[in-house]
Formats: C-alpha cells, sequence, structure tokens
C-alpha cells in the first residue's frame, strides 16, 4: 500500500466496459454474497486512501458486485447456514449501511446482460445509436450495469441516480464519465424534460414515495412511480425503455397506465419468462420489457395497452385452466411473450407466472426476434439549433457565480450574456452546469424572467430573515418584492393561474412562489356566469404575510436528532412543515423510511386539499 497514492494518478478516468469475460451475476448464492464482499472491501480502501479512481483490475472486483435483492439470509441471525456470512457482514458495514444494505433485499434484484443487451436492441431498433450525443437517464441505477453494457456507438452521457451509499459509490469507481447523484429518485429535484433516453429496472415494491415536484404520483407504488417519473423526465420524442414487473401492465386497474398514456406512447412490450432473473438475481419472477415515446399531446399509436382482458391460463399445480386477467397487448399478440401465462408460483406461491414452453436455449434471440415488432427508425434526434451548438461554450463565469451556486439542480434561472432560460444541470464529475430551456414565445419568455426575479427576491429575504439580517435590508427587499409581484400581476395575473403555474412548474421552488398568494380564486368568466347562471367576477388572491412583515426568527441549527418525532418538531419550527429533506439531514436516512415511520406512528397526514403532508392533532 506504500504507493497506493501515487498509482491513483495515473488512472484514466474512464467508464468500464463490462466484457462476457467478467461473467456478469455467474455463481450461486455464496459466491455472490463473496463477491459482494470483495468489491465492499476495495470500495473502503479506495475510499480510505482517498482515490480519485479505480484501476482496471479494481473496476474487474467492483464490477461483481450484484447487491443484495437475492441475498435475504445473509440478513437472518437465526440461519444457521448462513451464521459466519452474517457475522462478517455486521462486522464490515456501519450500523447506518448495514440497515440500508438490509432494506434493499427488497428490491435491489440487479438486471442480467441478457436482458439489459436485448433493451439496446430495441433502442437501436427504434433508430438510436447512430453516433448522435444521447442524454440518458437512469433511475435507479444500481453498481451501473446499463452504463457498462451501453454499446459505444450510442455517444451517451448517463445521469445515474442510487439511493444506496455503497451501491452508488461503487458505480462511481466504475464509470467516472457519468454523473452521479445519490440520493432517492423522489429526492433528486430532477423536474425539466431534458433526456433523450429513459432506461433501466424500477426497484419493485408497493410501497408509496413522497415527492414534492410530482404530488401526482403519491399514489403509486415505488415501482410505478420510478417509471411514470422518468417518462416525464424525456424530452419531446425521447424514448423510455425499462424491465418492468408484470404487474405494471397486467394491473387490473388501469390508472397508472391511463396516467402515462397521457404523455407518453407505448411502442411494444416482451414478456420475460419467469427464468429471466434466476441467475443473476437467484429469483424467480416475470417481467416484461417496455418501450415508450414521449408525446407532445398527439397519441399516435393504440391505447388499447391502458385496458387488460380475461384468459384461460393453465394451472400446472391442480390441472385444468382457470381465468386470468394479463394486459390486452399480450392478448391480442401472445406471441410478444417468451412462453405462456399459467399458475406455477415464482416469487409468490401460486402465482400467475409466464412459463417457458420448453428449456430455453437462447433468451437473447428469443428477445430478439420479439423486438421485430418496435417501429424501425423512430427516434429523431434532437435538432442542432443556435440553443444548442451554444451549450460547447457555456459561461463559466455565470456557472461559478454564487448566484448560480446557491441555485438548487434543476432552478430555472437567465443566462446574462444570451438572455436565454436556463436550468441548472449536473455538470461532468459533480461541476455545475444548465442546459437551456424550451420558450414558445417570447410572451412566456418574459413572465418566465419576472417570475424568476420574483422567487430570488424572496429566497434572498427569507435567507435574511433566517440569518437575523438587519432589518434595513430585509425593508428593501420587501419592498423590492412588493414591486415586482405588483407589476406582475398588473400584467400577467395570479402567480396561481394556470398558465402562470404551468410555465413556473418545472422549477423545484415553484410552490415556494405560489404560497406568495393566499385564498387564490381564479374566477369567473362573463361567458362561464351566463351558462351556469351566476355572477361574473375577477380572479383574486390575498398577499401573504411576508410581503408586509417578518415570519421567519433565525434558525437554530441542529444537525442530528435520535428519533423520527425529535426530527418532525426541529423540522416545523426550522422551517414552519413537514420538510422530508430536513429530516433526512437530521436522521442521515432516506426520506421515503422517515415519512413510512412517521405515518405508522400516526404523527403526519397527507392532506387531500392542498395535497401536503401535516400534522395530526
Amino acid at each position: 500500500m506504500g504507493d497506493f497514492g501515487e498509482r491513483r494518478d495515473r488512472y484514466a478516468p474512464v467508464n468500464y466496459r463490462i466484457t462476457p469475460d467478467d461473467r456478469l451475476g455467474v455463481g450461486g448464492a455464496k459466491t455472490k454474497f463473496a463477491d459482494n464482499i470483495a468489491a465492499i472491501r476495495l470500495l473502503k480502501q479506495l475510499q480510505e486512501s482517498g482515490a480519485a479512481y479505480a484501476g482496471p483490475d479494481e473496476k474487474k472486483i467492483l464490477v461483481r458486485y450484484v447487491g443484495w435483492g437475492g441475498l435475504p439470509q445473509a440478513f437472518d441471525p437465526n440461519n444457521e447456514k448462513w451464521a459466519a456470512e452474517y457475522r462478517e457482514l455486521q462486522g464490515l458495514l456501519s450500523p447506518d449501511e448495514y440497515a440500508k444494505a438490509r432494506r434493499s433485499t427488497q428490491d435491489a434484484h440487479f438486471t442480467s446482460e441478457t436482458v439489459i443487451q436485448g433493451i439496446y436492441q430495441g433502442l437501436t431498433t427504434l433508430g438510436l445509436g447512430k453516433g448522435e450525443k444521447l442524454r440518458i437517464l437512469e433511475s435507479a441505477a444500481g453498481s451501473g450495469n446499463f452504463i457498462g453494457l451501453c454499446p459505444e456507438r450510442f455517444n451517451a452521457q448517463f445521469l445515474a441516480v442510487e439511493l444506496d451509499p455503497t451501491t452508488a459509490a461503487i458505480a462511481q469507481y466504475l464509470y467516472p464519465e457519468a454523473d452521479h447523484i445519490n440520493s432517492g429518485f423522489q429526492n433528486a429535484h430532477l423536474v425539466i424534460p431534458s433526456f433523450d433516453v429513459a432506461i433501466g429496472n424500477p426497484p419493485f415494491g408497493n410501497q408509496a414515495l413522497y415527492d414534492p415536484d410530482f404530488p401526482e404520483l403519491r399514489k403509486f407504488s415505488i415501482h410505478n412511480y420510478f417509471i411514470a417519473k422518468s417518462l416525464s423526465l424525456l424530452r419531446e420524442g425521447g424514448i423510455g425503455a425499462f424491465v418492468v414487473s408484470r404487474f405494471f401492465l397486467d394491473a387490473v386497474d388501469p390508472s397508472v397506465r391511463e396516467h402515462i398514456s397521457q404523455y407518453a406512447d407505448f411502442l411494444g412490450a416482451v414478456r420475460l419468462p419467469e427464468t429471466a432473473f434466476r441467475q443473476n438475481a437467484l429469483t424467480d419472477v416475470t417481467t416484461d420489457i417496455v418501450f415508450f415515446q414521449k408525446n407532445s399531446g398527439e397519441k399516435k399509436h393504440s391505447k388499447d395497452w391502458i385496458q387488460t382482458s380475461a384468459i384461460e391460463a393453465e394451472d400446472l399445480k391442480n390441472g385444468g385452466a382457470r381465468p386470468a386477467a394479463v394486459n390486452a397487448y399480450f392478448a391480442a399478440n401472445p406471441g410478444q411473450m417468451i412462453g405462456k401465462m399459467a399458475y406455477a408460483g415464482g416469487m409468490f406461491r401460486d402465482a400467475l407466472n409466464c412459463v417457458a414452453d420448453a428449456p430455453l436455449v437462447d433468451l437473447g434471440q428469443e428477445i430478439a426476434t420479439r423486438l421485430e415488432v418496435l417501429p424501425p427508425r423512430l427516434f429523431v434526434p434532437k435538432a442542432e439549433t443556435g440553443e444548442n451548438a451554444a451549450k460547447a461554450a457555456l459561461n463559466e463565469e455565470f456557472i461559478s457565480s454564487s448566484y448560480f451556486q446557491s441555485l438548487k439542480m434543476g432552478a430555472l434561472c437567465v443566462e446574462p450574456q444570451s438572455r436565454k432560460i436556463v436550468f441548472k444541470t449536473a455538470g461532468e464529475f459533480g461541476g455545475g452546469a444548465y442546459d437551456f430551456s424550451p420558450v414558445k414565445n417570447d410572451t412566456a419568455r418574459q413572465r418566465l424572467v419576472t417570475m424568476i426575479h420574483i422567487r430570488d427576491t424572496l429566497r434572498e429575504l427569507i435567507n435574511a430573515e433566517k440569518s437575523d439580517g438587519e432589518e434595513s435590508r430585509m425593508d428593501v427587499l420587501r419592498g423590492q418584492l412588493n414591486s415586482q409581484y405588483d407589476a406582475f400581476a398588473r400584467r400577467y395575473g395570479h402567480l396561481n393561474s394556470q398558465t402562470n403555474r404551468s410555465l413556473m412548474r418545472e422549477d423545484p421552488e415553484h410552490s415556494l412562489l405560489e404560497s406568495l398568494e393566499m385564498e387564490y380564486d381564479k374566477g369567473l368568466s362573463p361567458e362561464v356566469a351566463r351558462k351556469q347562471g351566476r355572477v361574473a367576477r375577477p380572479a383574486s388572491a390575498r398577499k401573504a404575510t411576508i410581503f408586509r412583515q417578518r415570519v421567519l426568527k433565525p434558525a437554530q441549527v441542529v444537525e442530528h436528532a435520535e428519533t423520527v418525532k425529535d426530527a418532525l418538531v426541529i423540522s416545523l419550527r426550522e422551517t414552519g412543515k413537514v420538510d422530508f429533506s430536513r429530516m433526512d439531514r437530521l436522521l442521515r436516512r432516506p426520506a421515503d423510511s422517515i415519512q413510512q415511520e412517521l405515518q405508522e406512528q400516526g404523527l403526519i397526514f397527507l392532506n387531500p386539499a392542498n395535497e401536503e403532508w401535516e400534522i395530526r392533532d
């Protein structure tokens, strides 16, 4: 280890490329456990030495990390056959790392090489991979197998989001050319629809997540939430390709699919046999590879996939056949299933699964054959407009400014040289960058510019109040806020009008801006009033208290809390609301687990009137 630090400097920051020699996912449970342990030990050595990059031989060890989705027995203190592994794991991981690893056994099933290659083959059929620069989102990246198996011709820049800190750190050492966010997808503050491709294997599970930027998804399962939000973040014409649980398409309740159909066209699917994940994740489960294209409101393809149909499925346990519900797409196109639907067990006893008619010789070839149904060359690269060409010469002085650095990820702002509306993005290796936000016309641009100025003044006033700034400075900011708001309202109407909210919706602080108006009433136009026999009235709202007086006291910064109740009290005292991001920092736990525990203790509830979390009396 004497020259360990010196060797680091010679390693180039290049993404690892997975090859057949890596034998990805090969081996039984004990082999996978040993591979995981070897990867974690190496990771800790790299971190403790301050290594920026891993070497080629080290990456060969890291790439065999497969997570804990197929190894729940390693966390079972009563399993005598795994007693040694249980003790080793407890000694290797910190309590927080151990808790997160144990939790990941519920849904961290890494995707097999064959399935990933099939997805890329489907994307190729759709017209991707012709040398154009592609911005790809993977919202549950794991250790990054989709990055390591991405064909070079795709010329891809990945944004990898991963919750588990161990897995995220391994991915960063394996793929330093990608952008990484170690966070839950719900806390990543991604709101701008700018990605060319969304790809991945969304986590399985039925629990719901709280995402302040997408409150409309609050009732979706974690699995469906990842799919819906990922598709929302595609640019118009972008492609989504995922391997999903069969329950996404087969659920009798069509509400999730109906929601997605409003902004994405279903292009086709391949149903995999229940054994597709057996080698890699040590589990039998029926999954589908699905493909979507983000639309602009015009529905170009059939919406039959939203509904389910009744079929007869063979009962392999009791004999005969039983009725079953499957997606209408598969009922009409049974050849898109690699096998047939049957009651045959799997992850759940007596469950309905896709069972291969005979042992598969080549799953990859079976997938490839069924991908031929996808519409060829559908994908259109993003036009190289003047704005896109300008990205190569970003305003570095603006990026390094304290103003830009203080903005949240995804925040809208005005680039001072071009005067264009841009939004903050993650730059290479964690640095800041920005991308241009499309604006329909100059009027929309002027509305946005003014709302951005109001937001900035409001944020500056709030920070001054929190930090106990000079009263004279707060008076100046309060007067400026009033002037900006009054001028905007006279010209463009209320901040909460549908037009203004839709323009600012992609900014992570849009709700803060909207809170400046209380008791907003959109009014009733004379025409509608005549039809309904009512009295016409103009839109109205009251100004919030912050326009008149100070509303915040200096924050007493607390950096740790012992219980979720303590964290909730501190959050309410410091921010005046149920602030999951603040509680996340206090407890150093994922926000979704904090939300679940607070609900279980009966401390909070979701108010349907304003779609906000509130405390119970």
